[in-house]
């Protein structure tokens, strides 16, 4: 298997959902809705992991999905705000690829792992070439590239 991460963004690394009205602006096509957030976890602890993964030879990437039921203009927006954030706070990663909303997500990977917070997208993932590590509150984006750093690594 190919050492390649794919990180999702929202609920995963950035904080979306804890964002206050997060729906409502999106529903209002708000600017700075992917922007305006925060990273789900430690900052500095996660690029803890990250620094430790590239040691290893891994390389990092984003699949993220734009807004459902949204304008054009409002998409191609929140895709420059996405590449923006994802430039600021993840200047490590090697490719960006930010997607329509429901195109899933293992359709241009053939190998590597993803970290994504939607059980139905991870089990999608899913292959003999492909790994997928679901994460919420509990088992939290750290968490899984922890596993990863000690080789503990396994569809979960």
């Amino acid at each position: 298997m190919k050492k390649e991460i794919y990180f999702d963004l929202d609920g995963t690394i950035y904080d979306l959902y804890g964002m206050e009205n997060w729906l409502e602006r999106i529903e209002n096509e708000k600017p700075n809705t992917f922007t305006d957030g925060n990273f789900i976890v430690n900052y500095d602890e996660f690029m803890e992991c990250i620094k430790q993964l590239k040691k290893q030879g891994y390389n990092f990437n984003v699949i993220s999905w734009l807004p459902y039921d949204v304008t054009y203009d409002y998409r191609k927006k929140c895709e420059q705000e996405k590449r923006s954030w994802i430039k600021k706070f993840l200047p490590f990663v090697k490719n960006v690829e930010i997607q329509l909303y429901g195109i899933l997500k293992h359709t241009h990977v053939e190998s590597g792992i993803l970290i994504d917070d939607n059980e139905k997208i991870c089990s999608h993932w899913r292959n003999e070439n492909r790994i997928a590590l679901n994460v919420n509150k509990e088992f939290n984006v750290i968490s899984a590239l922890k596993k990863l750093i000690k080789g503990e690594v396994e569809n979960v």
